[in-house]
């Protein structure tokens, strides 16, 4: 079923998901993203993806900055999360946005949903998500809506 499309107000969903982060000492959460910018997504599913993300980030730093960003260039809104922890093996990049695969590490945790969910929310809505990592330096994942919000 494709879900239903809205005009979302980035900034605000971006600000209250770092505010409800519970991060660790010596973790912060940082935003940047214009003020008005919007993207045509479902909120909730928006929401998920990112909160999946956004764990996700938390779980594998230990110290720094999680930076969430947002931009809009020509007719596609990019959103990041930006982290500087441990990244992920390159053997294992193109098996983490499977279900259940949980990574090369037995310090894994959870049951290796969180970015299985986040694609396939992100896919639903007609985005895109990639990913960027090197081992030691971080992880950067973006998702990409086409059709910018007005």
């Amino acid at each position: 079923e494709t879900p239903r499309l809205e005009d979302i107000s980035l900034g605000p969903l971006l600000e209250r998901l770092a505010r409800e982060t519970v991060a660790r000492a010596g973790l912060q959460l940082a935003v940047v993203c214009p003020a008005i910018l919007q993207v045509r997504a479902n909120e909730g599913l928006l929401e998920q993806a990112l909160a999946c993300l956004i764990e996700n980030a938390v779980r594998h730093t230990r110290s720094g900055t999680i930076k969430l960003r947002a931009a809009r260039s020509g007719e596609k809104v990019t959103i990041e999360v930006v982290d500087r922890g441990q990244g992920i093996a390159a053997r294992d990049q193109e098996l983490v946005f499977e279900r259940f695969y949980r990574g090369g590490s037995d310090e894994s945790s959870g049951f290796g949903l969180g970015l299985a969910i986040a694609r396939d929310s992100v896919r639903s809505m007609g985005g895109e998500i990639e990913l960027q990592s090197e081992r030691n330096v971080g992880t950067t994942v973006r998702l990409v809506f086409g059709g910018a919000a007005s």
